[in-house]
């Protein structure tokens, strides 16, 4: 009977170890769960005020990004372009086409094209170069393959500020931060090392345009200024060459108009026109085709003359009221707009044996730009024009236009619609096209907001 009550105590003591076992391994079991579920409750409270925590806010650079308010960008800073970072709460499926190179108003900007060594691929098989024979010259190395990117810079209308924009990583940069205030325009030379900053100087009352070089910093964190000189007063209109190397302006002395062309520092300084009449839009299309253009109004019939190397100008459009002018880059056509019916009308005029045809777009030339290879152009076409007299009421900005981008192929005669701004929810009245040499992109401001887009293609 003792025999069987020690055993019973036995396993009795056995199952409570066992039992105090599972107990510790359950309590165990539960902590771990409650410091998982702590880890998992702190993350979703960081989620949930920062959605992108760890990734760079552009809105602290870009605060108005999407809204008409204008705010300052913070010098010296190198930021990413609004719009890089698609939202982490849904998976994004849309390739982004729509960039916004700055939220400033913009005075003007220039596409540049820099070359690059492309880099060395490591899987590439190795080629080994015989030694020359004794006594023979080596083999020259073949020229190192190049890869091209562009750039776009561009000035800040309220301080002349510099900014680069870089189409391959979608930063933006800044390069200079001189500061004239209240610039109206800015044309950058094909390096963009050099640019003419135009604005009205109210003490003098006159017009000025400063030839400035951008010179960059000692150091990889100081910032470019600029130097340079003045052309001359009251330059009423400018243009700058294909290769971007010179450029033709218009100027009034001594009671005549002269047009003259000159590098971007205002060196070698050439007049090759001169007339009694004052309101002349000058052009450059090719290096041999400088144009004059009678500035476009809906009450006046206009001109087109080449400027020659003779003694009188050779004409090339006449008597088209409202007439705007665009010359193929291989100066054998002319992109025109006329007003003369109820909306402004796109036409394309052949040099060679003086027929026009109608492009099918309703616009006006001041929208447009060619492609480099003369077969493409792009325009700002407006949905919708109203009664107003045109182009003077769109020149003046009593009236505005919601644009979409089109492409014409003047060769095969079709134009398509490639962007309508509608479909992100924006208006663009669109102006200063430019398009890259490779066609991958273009630029233009919105002249309802002077903001400066970039659309890939």
């Amino acid at each position: 009977m003792t025999l069987c009550i020690l055993v019973n105590m036995e396993e009795t003591r056995e199952e409570t170890k066992n039992m105090t076992k599972k107990i510790k391994i359950l309590i165990g079991i539960i902590v771990v769960m409650l410091i998982i579920y702590g880890a998992l409750l702190v993350m979703s409270n960081i989620k949930a005020k920062n959605p992108q925590a760890g990734v760079f806010d552009v809105k602290s650079l870009f605060p108005s990004y999407g809204s008409s308010s204008q705010t300052n960008q913070p010098t010296g800073e190198a930021v990413e372009n609004p719009g890089s970072f698609p939202d982490q709460s849904a998976p994004d499926t849309s390739v982004q086409r729509l960039f916004l190179l700055s939220d400033q108003m913009i005075a003007g900007s220039g596409i540049i094209a820099r070359q690059y060594p492309r880099p060395v691929d490591p899987n590439a098989p190795v080629v080994v170069v015989a030694p020359p024979k004794k006594g023979t010259k080596p083999a020259p190395l073949p020229p190192t393959p190049m890869d091209t990117k562009y750039f776009v810079r561009l000035a800040e209308k309220a301080t002349s500020h510099i900014n680069e924009w870089s189409a391959e990583t979608k930063i933006v940069s800044r390069i200079s931060n001189t500061t004239i205030p209240k610039i109206q325009e800015a044309y950058f030379n094909s390096t963009g090392n050099n640019v003419l900053l135009r604005y009205f100087n109210e003490g003098s009352s006159q017009i000025d345009t400063y030839g400035a070089l951008i010179v960059p910093g000692k150091t990889k964190d100081e910032l470019g200024h600029l130097i340079g000189n003045f052309f001359p007063y009251n330059i009423s209109d400018l243009v700058v060459s294909p290769s971007k190397n010179r450029v033709f302006y218009v100027y009034p002395t001594n009671g005549d108009t002269v047009g003259t062309t000159a590098n971007f520092d205002g060196g070698d300084k050439k007049q090759v026109f001169v007339s009694k009449f004052s309101e002349w839009m000058p052009g450059w299309a090719t290096p041999s085709a400088v144009t004059v253009t009678t500035k476009a109004s809906a009450y006046f019939p206009g001109f087109m003359y080449a400027i020659p190397t003779t003694t009188s100008l050779n004409r090339i459009i006449g008597n088209v009221t409202g007439l705007a002018t665009l010359m193929s880059p291989d100066g054998t056509l002319v992109l025109y707009s006329d007003t003369t019916s109820t909306t402004p009308r796109l036409y394309i005029y052949n040099i060679k044996d003086g027929t026009k045809r109608d492009s099918g777009l309703h616009s006006l030339a001041d929208k447009c730009a060619w492609a480099s290879d003369s077969i493409s152009f792009y325009c700002g076409v407006p949905a919708y024009f109203g009664n107003d007299i045109l182009p003077d009421a769109w020149y003046q900005g009593t009236v505005s236009f919601r644009d979409d981008l089109w492409r014409m192929n003047v060769n095969a005669n079709v134009s398509s619609s490639i962007f309508s701004p509608g479909s992100e929810g924006r208006d663009f009245d669109i102006m200063n096209i430019e398009v890259a040499p490779d066609q991958s992109f273009v630029t233009f401001i919105d002249k309802n907001t002077l903001t400066l887009w970039a659309l890939e293609m």
